[in-house]
C-alpha cells in the first residue's frame, strides 16, 4: 500500500511540475511576442533565466528568436520552460509589420 502511495505522489509532483514548466514557456513566448512587436531585432534570450529572480524556486525559462530565410517579416519563437525536473517548449511563428501589432500565425505545444 505504501508503495501505491509513493508512485501516486510522485506522479503527482511530475503532472504538477510539468504544467509549471508549460506554463513557463508560455509566459517565454508572450514575452517574445511583446518584445519583438517593439524591436524587431530582439534576439531572445539564450541562457535561463528565471522568472521572478526574488523567487528563484519559481522556474526558468529561455527564448530562442530566429528570423526566417526569404521572409524578412517572419519569425519563429521557441520557448522553453523548466520547473524541476520538467521542461516544456512552445512554438510560436509570428509575422511583424512596421504599423501593426505582431501577428501570430501558429501557436505548438509540445
Amino acid at each position: 500500500m505504501a508503495t501505491v502511495c509513493q508512485t501516486e505522489l510522485a506522479m503527482a509532483r511530475e503532472f504538477s511540475d510539468g504544467l509549471a514548466a508549460h506554463y513557463l514557456a508560455e509566459a517565454g513566448a508572450v514575452r517574445a511576442v511583446s518584445e519583438l512587436s517593439t524591436n524587431h531585432g530582439w534576439p531572445g534570450i539564450n541562457s535561463w533565466v528565471y522568472f521572478d529572480a526574488t523567487q528563484p524556486e519559481n522556474g526558468q525559462y529561455k527564448i530562442k528568436v530566429e528570423s526566417i530565410s526569404g521572409q524578412p517579416t517572419r519569425r519563429k519563437v521557441t520557448a522553453y520552460g523548466k520547473f524541476n525536473a520538467a521542461e516544456r517548449q512552445i512554438v510560436v511563428w509570428v509575422t511583424l509589420a512596421a504599423d501593426a501589432p505582431p501577428v501570430v500565425d501558429l501557436w505548438r505545444n509540445f
